[in-house]
C-alpha cells in the first residue's frame, strides 16, 4: 500500500505542469501536506522554543523582584554595594538554573539514575528564590496616592484647627474665654466641618489601602505564577528533548528503540551459524539425530556494535564495539561527559 509520503510525492510531480489553485490535484497535494501524520519533534518544537523563553524571561523578572526585596530591607550607601547585589543575586539564579538542570538530567537521562541530593538543594535554592521574589512583589507596589491623600486631609484639617483657635483667641481675655453668640455659633460650624473632613480621610485612606493591598495579593501571585513557569518550562524541556531522542532511536535502523538497552545480536553477542537445510521428508530420525539432511547454505552472522549499530569481526571474545571510538562515543553518551587521555 502506497504510504503518505509517496503519495504526496506523486501528487506534487503530476501538479508541476499546473499549479493553479483551483488544480484538484494541486488541492489533494496540500492536504496531504496538511493532514499527513507528524513526528514527535516537528510538532512540538515551537512549543519547545516558546517554553525556553518563558523560562529565561521567568528567570529575570524573579532575579528584578528579589533586588527590590533587598532594596527595601537593606539600604545602601554606594553604589558599589548595589552593584554587589545585583551580582549576587544573578548568581544565585544562575546556581538555580544549573542545580535544576543536574537534578533533571538525573531524572530525564537515558538510564535513569535520580540524584537526590541534586534535587534537594535544587529545591532549597528554588525556596529561597520564590521567597524573595513573592515579598520583594510587595514593594513595587506605589504608596504615593495614600501619602498624597493624607497630605491633603491633614492640611485641611490643620486650617480648620487653626481657625477655631484663632475664633478661641480672640474671644479670650485675661486667661478666661468668653465666647459670644456669634462666634459660639461659628465654632460648632467649624467643629462640625472638621469632623466630617476627618471621617472623609479615614474612608479614602482605607480604600485607598485596600487598593494596595490587593495589588500586592495581585503581584505576590503573580511572581509565583512566573518561579512555577520556570520550573514547568524546564521540566517540558527535557521532556522534549528526551522522547526527541528516543524517537529518533526508534527510528535509527540498528539502535535500540529501549533508551539504556544496547543492541545485541545474542546473548553471549557471538558469531552465530545459520544453516539453511532440506530434509527428506521419507526419512526417519533414530535416537534423536536427523538423517538425510542436506545441507545448502551456511553463513556467519557478526555480532553488532552496541554504539553504532554495524556488524564487525570479533578480535577477542570481550569485544562489544566495532571500533575504539565507537567505544569512546557510547561512553561519553551514557556518562555526559568528554574522555579526557592522559598524556605522557
Amino acid at each position: 500500500m502506497q504510504n503518505y509520503k509517496d503519495l504526496a510525492n506523486n501528487l506534487f510531480a503530476s501538479s508541476t505542469n499546473n499549479l493553479s489553485v483551483f488544480n484538484t490535484e494541486y488541492q489533494l497535494l496540500k492536504f496531504t501536506k496538511k493532514l499527513q501524520p507528524k513526528s514527535f519533534y516537528s510538532t512540538y518544537k515551537d512549543l519547545y522554543l516558546i517554553c525556553k523563553i518563558i523560562a529565561f524571561c521567568s528567570q529575570l523578572a524573579t532575579c528584578f523582584s528579589s533586588y527590590s526585596f533587598i532594596n527595601s530591607n537593606i539600604s545602601f550607601e554606594s553604589e558599589y554595594k548595589i552593584i554587589l547585589t545585583i551580582s549576587i543575586l544573578i548568581l544565585i539564579e544562575i546556581v538555580k538554573y544549573i542545580l535544576l538542570n543536574k537534578a533533571l538530567y538525573s531524572i530525564f537521562q537515558l538510564e535513569s539514575n535520580t540524584n537526590y541530593v541534586l534535587l534537594f538543594f535544587a529545591f532549597l535554592i528554588s525556596l529561597f528564590s520564590v521567597f524573595c521574589s513573592v515579598n520583594g512583589s510587595t514593594t513595587l507596589v506605589s504608596t504615593d496616592k495614600l501619602l498624597a491623600n493624607e497630605n491633603k486631609h491633614d492640611t485641611e484639617i490643620n486650617t480648620i484647627r487653626n481657625e477655631i483657635k484663632q475664633i478661641i483667641d480672640r474671644n479670650t481675655y485675661k486667661g478666661k474665654v468668653w465666647i459670644v453668640g456669634k462666634d459660639k455659633a461659628l465654632i460648632m460650624q467649624k467643629e462640625s466641618i472638621l469632623i466630617d473632613c476627618i471621617k472623609r480621610k479615614d474612608k479614602e485612606v482605607e480604600n485607598i489601602s485596600n487598593e494596595i493591598k490587593v495589588s500586592k495579593n495581585g503581584l505576590k501571585i503573580g511572581f509565583c505564577i512566573f518561579d512555577l513557569l520556570f520550573i514547568l518550562c524546564t521540566l517540558y524541556v527535557w521532556y522534549f528533548e528526551k522522547n526527541s531522542v528516543i524517537e529518533k532511536m526508534a527510528s535509527t535502523p540498528g539502535v535500540p528503540s529501549t533508551p539504556g538497552v544496547p543492541i545485541k545480536s545474542n546473548e553471549s553477542n557471538a558469531p552465530v551459524l545459520e544453516i539453511d537445510s532440506i530434509k527428506n521428508e521419507n526419512s526417519t530420525n533414530v535416537i534423536g539425530f536427523d538423517y538425510n539432511t542436506k545441507v545448502v547454505n551456511t553463513k556467519i552472522v557478526n555480532p553488532t556494535c552496541f554504539h553504532c549499530g554495524k556488524e564487525y569481526v570479533k578480535n577477542h571474545a570481550k569485544q562489544k564495539y566495532c571500533t575504539n571510538n565507537c567505544k569512546v562515543q557510547f561512553w561519553e553518551l551514557k556518562n555526559n561527559r568528554k574522555l579526557h587521555f592522559k598524556t605522557i
